[in-house]
């Protein structure tokens, strides 16, 4: 067998190699870096279109919800009061001021008041515990939310809200409890129009005429009578606002009937960030939150003294106005009655009586007790 000796021209075939695309190859890694960065600013451009969507999309959500249930913003129970309008001049010759002797209400204790009433300073302690940027933001606060969020990530847990008082609002007036992505979007959105369509001291009247206090009070003026036994918010101390302010975050654990020391807590706590945002001075807040809380007596008291007078009264609304039972409950009727509170008391006391009792109510069959009612309904 013969085995040819390789020229040296094969042998330069056999051993040479392809030289790389060394140039190619650059250029073609050139290429895909300009097609990333194209990609990532036409990426960026539709996010903006796309956030920009989202948002006209949010906005007109939450008008066309607020348009179709603009009755419920306008519309809430309200407590029906009744007085005792006795005659005769105090000290300085004017009529004797009608006196609260009942309180009828179906559902929800409510008593509505206008902003107007409403101390400056009151509202200023739910601003500063609620939403220290409700007169900055436009019903959402987003640099709250992020500061809450990156608390929450920090803590692996929702430790803090991001929610505003117009959130509230909206929250309160049209949505249910339940914490969904969508509810919260849905949220924002009416806030959002809620702004656009009403002013802040609006939307704040209505804020602390909707919120729960607890003890079944609804509305600030419902509160600060359950609480503190006042009907006038301007006879509000200090003290007694920031306890009114700390309840909405939780009504039951921070009620100061129920939980004392805990409201104390938490009214320290109001009082500090009143102070911190200039509402207070350093020696306000000392003297504030040192106050020991103590339980008035019972305003509905008056309903259980009189409570034969009270049923009299409704049946009279009901007989002669024609205002039927479940309307006098909900709509925030004032009635005001002639009835001598001292004599009323003793007639019921010997009413109770049983032989005096059984002689009464064979008289009631032959004789009707003369009325003299005035009823007017609330921002009539």
């Amino acid at each position: 067998m013969d085995l040819a000796k390789p020229t040296s021209t094969q042998s330069t075939k056999q051993t040479t190699k392809k030289p790389s695309d060394g140039s190619k190859g650059s250029k073609k890694k050139g290429f895909n870096f300009r097609k990333v960065f194209i990609g990532t600013i036409i990426a960026g451009i539709l996010a903006i279109i796309c956030a920009m969507a989202i948002y006209i999309v949010v906005i007109m959500s939450g008008f066309k919800i607020l348009d179709s249930n603009i009755d419920k913003i306008n519309a809430s129970t309200e407590s029906t009061l009744i007085y005792a309008q006795e005659e005769g001049k105090d000290k300085n010759g004017k009529d004797l001021p009608a006196t609260e002797i009942a309180k009828i209400y179906k559902g929800e204790n409510r008593e509505s008041v206008d902003i107007k009433d409403i101390p400056k300073r009151l509202q200023q302690a739910f601003v500063a515990t609620e939403d220290r940027r409700f007169y900055e933001h436009s019903g959402v606060d987003l640099w709250s939310i992020g500061r809450a969020l990156v608390k929450d990530i920090i803590h692996m847990s929702a430790v803090e809200g991001g929610s505003t008082i117009t959130q509230q609002l909206a929250k309160n007036v049209f949505l249910s409890s339940e914490k969904t992505a969508f509810r919260k979007g849905t949220e924002m959105s009416i806030a959002f129009a809620l702004d656009e369509r009403y002013s802040k001291e609006d939307i704040l009247q209505r804020y602390l005429n909707r919120i729960f206090f607890g003890s079944n009070a609804y509305g600030i003026k419902a509160a600060a009578k359950v609480y503190f036994g006042k009907s006038n918010l301007n006879d509000l101390k200090l003290w007694e606002m920031a306890t009114l302010a700390a309840l909405p975050k939780a009504p039951s654990r921070y009620s100061p009937i129920a939980n004392p020391d805990l409201s104390k807590d938490r009214r320290g706590v109001v009082l500090k960030l009143m102070a911190d945002q200039g509402y207070i001075t350093e020696a306000e807040r000392v003297e504030a939150a040192a106050v020991d809380y103590v339980a008035p007596a019972s305003v509905s008291q008056g309903t259980k003294d009189y409570a034969s007078y009270v049923d009299y009264v409704v049946n009279e609304a009901e007989d002669v106005y024609g205002i039927g039972e479940d309307e006098l409950l909900t709509k925030g009727y004032r009635i005001y009655t002639a009835m001598n509170r001292d004599a009323q008391k003793i007639m019921e006391q010997t009413y109770a009586t049983p032989s005096f009792s059984k002689m009464m109510q064979q008289m009631d069959k032959k004789f009707k007790a003369p009325w003299s009612l005035s009823i007017t309904r609330l921002g009539a």
